[in-house]
C-alpha cells in the first residue's frame, strides 16, 4: 500500500511558479518493494499519465521514496502518484481461464473474438497474430481495441486459408506475456437438412418420428419438429430435442398430420423437411399389419 504526502513545510494551497515542491511516498509492503514509479496526471492502473524520471537538469530529483520538483512551471500542475511494486504483486499478463476458445464463422462473416487477461499492472498493449500452415501474420492495429485487461479483435475469413489460429499477447510494465492466449477460427454455417425420417410405434394418440442428422455446420445443432393438422394446417405441437427423435402425445386417434422437421445452430435455421404422419383409429388397426414405414420426403420451401 502506498500513501503520498507533501513535504512538511509545503502549503499546497499557496504554491507559485518558481517554487520547489517535495513529496514523500509512504509504503507498507511485505516483501519489500523493488521499484517505485512516480506519475504525473495519471496512474498505472488506468495506464494514463506520464512517468517521471530522475533528471537534475530538468529539476526532477528522485531519491528512494521522495520526489523533488525544483522551480516548477505552470505545466507541472496536476495530480501526482507514487506506485510501488514487489515480487508478489507484479507479473507479466496471463490468459484468464474459462474463455471461449473456438469460434465458427462463414466466409466473409466478421466475428468478434475477445481476449481477457489477468494482469497487474494492467496491460499497456495487446498484440494479435494469425497462424495458418506455419505462416504468422500480425493483425493490423486498426482491428484491435484495448479496454483495460480486455481486447476484442474483429476478424473476417475471406478464403479457406483464413481459417486457423489467432494468438493474443499482452504487455505490461513488467514485460510481455510468456504464453499467448489461443483462439481457433473454423468454417461454420447453417446445418444440413435431416434425412431418412421414419414414423414408428404407431399409436392411437402418440406420434413417434426419428431421422438421421445432417452435417451440423461445424456447430452444435438442435432439432425441431412442428406438427400440423393436415386439413387446416393448424399448428398442434412444437417440440425440440438434441437428437432427431421425437414423440408427440395427446393427439386424437385416426387423424393425419404433417410433420415439419429441421435443425438449427448458432448460424441459423437449416432446410425444412416435410413428413406425413398419422395416428391409428384403434389398436386392432395396428395388429392388422401397419408397421414401421419409411416415406419419400419432400422439401418444404
Amino acid at each position: 500500500m502506498t500513501t503520498l504526502y507533501p513535504g512538511r513545510s509545503l502549503n499546497l494551497s499557496n504554491i507559485e511558479e518558481g517554487d520547489d515542491v517535495y513529496f514523500e511516498c509512504a509504503i507498507k509492503a511485505n516483501p519489500w518493494v523493488y521499484k517505485i514509479v512516480w506519475l504525473h496526471e495519471g496512474d498505472t492502473f488506468s495506464l494514463q499519465g506520464h512517468e517521471l524520471c530522475h533528471n537534475v537538469s530538468a529539476g526532477i530529483i528522485i531519491s528512494n521514496q521522495s520526489l523533488v520538483l525544483q522551480k516548477i512551471a505552470r505545466m507541472a500542475s496536476g495530480n501526482y502518484y507514487c506506485v510501488a511494486s514487489n515480487i508478489e504483486g507484479d507479473d507479466t499478463p496471463v490468459c484468464r481461464p474459462g474463455q471461449m476458445m473456438y469460434h465458427g464463422a462463414a466466409r466473409f462473416e466478421q466475428v468478434n473474438i475477445p481476449c481477457h487477461l489477468d494482469a497487474h499492472p494492467k496491460p499497456l498493449a495487446f498484440t494479435w497474430t494469425f497462424n495458418n500452415s506455419g505462416e504468422s501474420v500480425e493483425i493490423p492495429k486498426s482491428h484491435i481495441r484495448v479496454l483495460g485487461t480486455y481486447s476484442p479483435v474483429s476478424y473476417t475469413p475471406n478464403t479457406e486459408l483464413d481459417y486457423g489460429t489467432l494468438l493474443c499477447w499482452g504487455t505490461n510494465a513488467v514485460g510481455k506475456q510468456k504464453q499467448p492466449c489461443i483462439f481457433h477460427v473454423f468454417p461454420a454455417g447453417i446445418p444440413d437438412p435431416v434425412h431418412n425420417c421414419s414414423v414408428y410405434n404407431l399409436s392411437v394418440d402418440i406420434v413417434h418420428v426419428r431421422c438421421s442428422a445432417g452435417f451440423d455446420g461445424g456447430l452444435t445443432q438442435t432439432f425441431i419438429l412442428e406438427l400440423y393438422e393436415s386439413h387446416t394446417n393448424k399448428l398442434l405441437a412444437n417440440t425440440t430435442n438434441i437428437i432427431p427423435k421425437f414423440s408427440v402425445p395427446g393427439l386424437p386417434p385416426g387423424m393425419s398430420f404433417t410433420g415439419v422437421i429441421y435443425s438449427t445452430n448458432a448460424k441459423g435455421k437449416g432446410e425444412q423437411i416435410s413428413l406425413p404422419v398419422y395416428t391409428i383409429k384403434d389398436m386392432a388397426e395396428r395388429r392388422t399389419g401397419k408397421k414401421l414405414i419409411t416415406l419419400n420426403l419432400s422439401r418444404k420451401e
